[in-house]
């Protein structure tokens, strides 16, 4: 491997002053390293290196929070044009446009772990349908857009441990995260929240998209819904907790028509707020067990059109208005229901009591659980700190 320093008193002063040199390397014959010292780099770095099949990585040197800035006057902090690219710890800011761009043409997978974004139109934006994509316990801070955008027909797009935040003084913005997957993609979220300091910022939806899998993700107050599958997509929502306290939310999860989806072991809490639980519109196919809707107190927790199938079997049901209403066909909308009082879920999604009615009460749907029996809710496997890595 080949360790190379950027920085005032590195190997190069500049980040373009390195790809110079990399770019008369064609292609690159080894595994790359490139260390990062703590600087703010105002440049727009254009990774157009051909990797040659190796590993490159560009991280922070320990200690280190570089910075590549955009000082709002460039469209990007970095452009992903040749092979593969690693990158560790770094922090992207102040972009007009998408803090990172990942080209069509691009060679190889890409990770960001660790990484930091601020004001931005989207975080990264993912153009490459067949790649692999990698976002690990990166925070994203008032987007414009979305945090990540993410396309696939074959690259497998998974998003881990991250947090996505806007400011009171952020902006509103489109979704939180945006998959199009089809074809044999596989795009998952696991580990993420989604929050905002001003019910009036954030995002109109908190993940929209085609063909893609939530699993033990937090989300509160979007000014729409909380997870918005695409038209004739498939979508899984596993362990996950949407919140309202406030805002103008209207659904926890909207489907958009024609799609073939499933929730298990989740919590859809109102506190108060009008907003349906579940929204199921023409020709969608829904699955619904172990899952908890709780002080929906002024709409239904379940709602649906005509030509909609839903499984909604082992729920609990506390503090809403309707259960279950519309036009959709019904299979087994009471077996296994609860109806009585939880007590206390706190207002992060905290464990029931133990003792509760709802403990144990869920039926065996595939997913691990401790105990004879799956709870109804979120809390069984919902990590303590979501920032995982």
């Amino acid at each position: 491997m080949t360790t190379l320093t950027v920085g005032a008193t590195g190997d190069y002063s500049t980040f373009g002053n390195l790809l110079t040199y990399l770019r008369g390397i064609d292609p690159l014959g080894d595994d790359y390293r490139i260390v990062v010292q703590d600087e703010t780099f105002n440049e727009l770095v254009t990774w157009d290196v051909d990797d040659g099949g190796n590993d490159v990585t560009i991280e922070a040197a320990p200690g280190a929070s570089p910075i590549i800035d955009a000082e709002a006057t460039r469209a990007n902090c970095l452009a992903i044009t040749g092979g593969g690219l690693r990158v560790k710890g770094l922090q992207f800011e102040d972009s007009t446009g998408d803090a990172v761009t990942i080209g069509a043409a691009v060679t190889g997978a890409c990770e960001f772990l660790g990484c930091r974004f601020y004001r931005f139109q989207t975080g990264i934006a993912d153009g490459n349908n067949d790649q692999d994509l990698l976002v690990q316990g990166c925070y994203f801070e008032d987007a414009d857009v979305k945090a990540v955008a993410a396309y696939s027909y074959n690259g497998l797009k998974v998003i881990r441990g991250c947090h996505v935040h806007w400011t009171s003084s952020g902006p509103t913005a489109d979704f939180a995260v945006e998959f199009d997957g089809t074809g044999d993609a596989n795009c998952v979220i696991e580990g993420c929240r989604i929050t905002t300091d001003d019910v009036t910022k954030g995002p109109a939806h908190g993940i929209f998209g085609a063909n893609y899998t939530v699993k033990r993700t937090k989300a509160f107050n979007p000014r729409g819904s909380f997870f918005r599958p695409g038209w004739g997509s498939t979508f899984q929502l596993e362990h996950c907790l949407v919140s309202a306290s406030g805002g103008s939310c209207y659904h926890g999860v909207y489907s958009t028509g024609g799609t073939t989806w499933t929730i298990l072991n989740c919590l859809i809490r109102g506190a108060g707020r009008s907003y349906t639980g579940v929204r199921v519109t023409g020709g969608s196919t829904v699955t619904i067990k172990n899952t908890g809707f709780l002080d929906l107190s002024s709409d239904s927790a379940v709602d649906t059109d005509a030509g909609t199938t839903v499984d909604n079997s082992y729920n609990g049901y506390y503090n809403c208005a309707t259960k279950v209403g519309g036009g959709g066909s019904w299979n087994n909308p009471e077996t296994g229901e609860v109806t009585t009082d939880p007590t206390e879920y706190g207002d992060d999604g905290d464990l029931i009591p133990e003792g509760s009615p709802w403990e144990g009460a869920g039926t065996d749907v595939g997913l691990p659980y401790p105990g004879t029996a799956p709870d109804i809710g979120c809390e069984e496997l919902m990590p303590a700190n979501l920032m995982e890595s």
